[in-house]
């Protein structure tokens, strides 16, 4: 099995949390096989499985990444928020967020950073939104946490679209 990369692997969770709330009366779009039902137990089954992965296979940076270090990355720009930025960042930040890595100076700073660029953005972007979902959900020290609730509440001060994604976090975490 392939070494994954926790913080990749834990953006999945709000995308699959937006299926398991799918409200059983929801209009189905489907060959006929899957119902809204198959498709909850599927996503359930697929939270389980991220989980697992954020667990048991702690990310060790420099086996399979070139990612090199030196100063703080930055957001992608506005006309470059694809998946692909964003998944690059990610990979840069997981080299700061392994299991037995105690510092957390950058991940600080560059949610700070993060959180003084979104005050002049008008619309932050829901990869953005599931990039820090994932650092909350596998940094479990107190500053990081804080510095990730304060940037999701100004993301839902920003864009109230993102509120009710954000809702369901509570349900995983």
């Amino acid at each position: 099995m392939p070494l994954l990369n926790p913080l990749i692997v834990s953006m999945l969770v709000l995308p699959l949390l937006q299926i398991v709330s799918l409200p059983q009366n929801a209009i189905e779009h489907c060959d006929g096989q899957w119902t809204i039902r198959d498709c909850q137990m599927r996503a359930k089954q697929l939270l389980l499985v991220v989980r697992q992965c954020a667990i048991q296979h702690p990310y060790h940076p420099g086996r399979h990444d070139n990612i090199s270090t030196g100063s703080l990355p930055v957001l992608p720009a506005a006309v470059s928020h694809t998946c692909g930025a964003y998944v690059h960042l990610a990979r840069y930040l997981s080299v700061y967020l392994c299991a037995d890595s105690d510092d957390n100076s950058v991940i600080g700073e560059w949610l700070q950073q993060v959180h003084g660029s979104l005050l002049a953005d008008l619309r932050p972007s829901s990869l953005l939104t599931l990039l820090v979902t994932s650092i909350f959900l596998i940094r479990d020290d107190t500053p990081t946490v804080d510095k990730c609730l304060q940037l999701l509440l100004t993301v839902c001060q920003s864009d109230k679209t993102q509120v009710s994604l954000l809702m369901l976090l509570q349900r995983f975490s």
